[in-house]
């Protein structure tokens, strides 16, 4: 993570500031301007909507066009163009048409205008420090002050960044950790067009999918590792404002499918690490699943269960009591949610883990030819033996006690990720087919695990309100509805879903039946 915003407050940004780590002897380089900032679209955003952002900084008579293009679904493949143009208006001459190709075409110049502009007071520092090794590790540091302009009431600024100009990759969170010990700070992986945006426009962040890991044959173990868990990070901080904002369930779903491939990372490389180098990072995201799993419930059940009951009883008016106490409910769980995403423990978390992965701490008390196998003979050792594991715990499927299915469903979930993180090395047609039928079983037994805690979630609606006789009336429909013949039909897509699962050829060379 060589670069990182993080947010504060006014008064830990003053203090940061005039703190002895950051102004002592080892910073120098201060410097302090005034900036403003204006974003350019179209009325309906259209820009925005196709990954292009363009917008002109302003210091002092000084103007800068920025151009920075994202490809769909890949925050790490942004493309930036700075240049200097003569006034606060966009000079599309120029802009590299030739690069950035047909992005712009439909967009006529007189459809552009300012849709969004921020000023702050930046101070600015070069912090230079000599590693053990006798290198020179050198940082800029960013103090920005100031607010959004327009709105009913102001929207301030406090934010810190942290640049690294050379040296290792680790220092930016390095550097942060001893920070966040004295000040009180969130990372911020959301634009400030995208926070702006959603306070004055009520522009709800976007949610993306993760971006495919740089796995190939010619990546050492090692550095697969580091890619792992550097792609399921980015995917978790790029889904956070979503998450927090709430108002598409699929925010909540993807930073929750982030951790869930945390998780399974650390299990598909667990024979190569240590519980001293992991239990905390485990423990953590463990954690913070857990806080983010009852929004991720009541989204279910509000969009899937309970209005597919409501398209079979659309006159019962009970059922509108079971929404309104679930979507209730579902406030709560997105207030524990939020709360658990914007605690310093989730910022220490991710600190602690971006550190861990971009040091490779992990080589610290690890043999170093652990790391140094070849990639794909240990891709395929991996797979093999979760890929026995969720056969051998499939057996007698039918018979299985809930608590057994649920072990299953985690080890096809493991099985899945691990799959999908090592497909590029192995034939990928035969990979998409494996996933594939990997992701049915996944889902066939999910929505059994969901029908088997459906009682377990309406009786927590019904405890909140032992009085509400309409309330009692539509849980009693609920139940009736979605347990009836639906179960049945759930068995019978969980047997087909693990016959087609069983029949699919490994995609890897050497498993075994």
């Amino acid at each position: 993570m060589k670069h990182l915003t993080l947010s504060t407050n006014p008064g830990g940004l003053h203090w940061l500031a005039d703190c002895p780590r950051l102004s002592g002897p080892t910073a120098s380089g201060k410097l302090e301007r005034h900036l403003r900032t204006v974003r350019f679209d179209t009325p309906d955003l259209r820009l925005h909507r196709r990954g292009v952002a363009l917008q002109v900084r302003q210091e002092g008579n000084r103007f800068v066009q920025r151009l920075a293009v994202t490809p769909p679904g890949n925050t790490n493949d942004e493309q930036v163009w700075e240049t200097e143009i003569r006034g606060p208006d966009p000079a599309f001459e120029r802009l590299p048409e030739t690069e950035i190709g047909p992005i712009l075409a439909r967009v006529a110049r007189v459809e552009l205008a300012p849709v969004i502009a921020w000023k702050v007071r930046r101070q600015t520092r070069i912090l230079q420090e000599a590693c053990s090794d006798g290198t020179i590790e050198i940082i800029e540091i960013a103090f920005d002050e100031g607010e959004f302009e327009g709105g009913d009431s102001p929207m301030p600024i406090a934010e810190v960044e942290i640049t690294l100009l050379r040296g290792r990759a680790a220092a930016p969170c390095r550097l942060a950790l001893e920070l966040l010990e004295s000040v009180p700070l969130n990372i911020e992986p959301r634009s400030r067009f995208e926070r702006g945006m959603q306070r004055l426009s009520d522009v709800p962040p976007r949610w993306h999918k993760i971006g495919r890991p740089a796995c190939t044959t010619d990546v050492s173990v090692d550095d697969a590792l580091a890619e792992l868990f550097r792609t399921s990070l980015t995917h978790f901080l790029a889904n956070e404002g979503a998450a927090l904002d709430g108002r598409d369930p699929e925010g909540v779903h993807q930073v929750r499918v982030a951790l869930r491939r945390m998780r399974s990372a650390f299990s598909s490389f667990g024979r190569l690490l240590t519980d001293s180098q992991t239990a905390d990072l485990k423990a953590e995201a463990k954690w913070l699943a857990g806080c983010l799993g009852p929004a991720r419930d009541w989204d279910v059940f509000l969009a899937g269960t309970l209005t597919e009951v409501e398209r079979h009883h659309a006159t019962d008016p009970a059922l509108s009591a079971v929404r309104q106490q679930a979507e209730r409910a579902r406030q709560a769980a997105y207030a524990q949610a939020r709360n658990a995403l914007l605690s310093q423990r989730t910022t220490r978390f991710v600190l602690t883990l971006g550190r861990w992965y971009e040091a490779h701490e992990w080589r610290t008390d690890s043999p170093a030819d652990r790391f140094r196998r070849p990639l794909a003979t240990f891709a395929a050792d991996t797979l093999d033996r979760q890929y026995r594991k969720v056969r051998k715990g499939g057996r007698g499927l039918t018979h299985l006690p809930d608590e057994a299915r649920h072990r299953l469903r985690i080890g096809i979930k493991k099985l899945r990720y691990t799959a999908e993180f090592f497909a590029l090395l192995f034939d990928s047609e035969a990979a998409r087919t494996f996933i594939a039928e990997a992701v049915k079983l996944q889902d066939a037994l999910g929505d059994l695990n969901d029908r088997a805690t459906l009682r377990i979630r309406l009786d927590r609606l019904q405890a909140d309100a032992p009085g509400d006789v309409q309330l009692a009336r539509g849980i009693g429909t609920v139940v009736g509805d979605a347990g009836a013949d639906p179960a049945a039909a759930g068995e019978k897509a969980l047997r087909d879903a693990w016959r087609r699962f069983r029949r699919v050829p490994a995609f890897w060379p050497s498993a075994q039946d």
